[in-house]
């Protein structure tokens, strides 16, 4: 399993209560009239915070306004009303190997968000990107793939060798 710019529940819980300190975002559709009404607003600041290629901040921009502009959304309160759940995790714990990619240059995510991410397994593997932030297969997928195939192969071997020994 491989996820990326991912933390634990608490760190989400954190980075949900930094982005929407008010809560509006988490009021069914208000959350979404606010998003619709903001987002092409709201989206140069995301990308400039959450960027670590500040080269493609353009692009991004770009690229989101265009699908924008077609009726793409930006659905962010949404996704705060699904997991409004404050309490404990409601999902259990990995077993299977997972790497975490994670830009070091995401400023939308505090500190811990990364050292935490190891609470989502018993087998995970913590990369961190230096100079790539929220969006590092965006940003510079010819120096993720490498580690995705890498990590890839690892596991893959060590499962056949499990296999071939039982």
């Amino acid at each position: 399993l491989t996820l990326l710019q991912t933390t634990d529940w608490a760190g989400f819980q954190r980075w949900k209560a930094a982005r929407d300190p008010k809560r509006i975002l988490a009021k069914p559709i208000l959350g979404q009239l606010a998003m619709r009404r903001l987002a092409k607003q709201r989206m140069p600041d995301w990308y400039a915070l959450s960027l670590g290629n500040r080269a493609k901040h353009g692009e991004f921009c770009a690229c989101a306004k265009n699908t924008m502009d077609r009726g793409a959304g930006w659905p962010l309160a949404s996704a705060y009303q699904n997991f409004i759940y404050d309490g404990e995790s409601p999902l259990g714990t990995a077993t299977q190997p997972m790497l975490l990619l994670w830009g070091s240059a995401d400023r939308s995510h505090d500190d811990k968000a990364a050292e935490t991410a190891n609470n989502l397994g018993t087998n995970v593997t913590v990369r961190r990107l230096a100079g790539l932030g929220h969006f590092p297969e965006l940003e510079d997928p010819v120096a993720v793939y490498p580690i995705i195939q890498e990590f890839v192969a690892q596991h893959s071997t060590a499962a056949n060798t499990a296999r071939s020994i039982s």
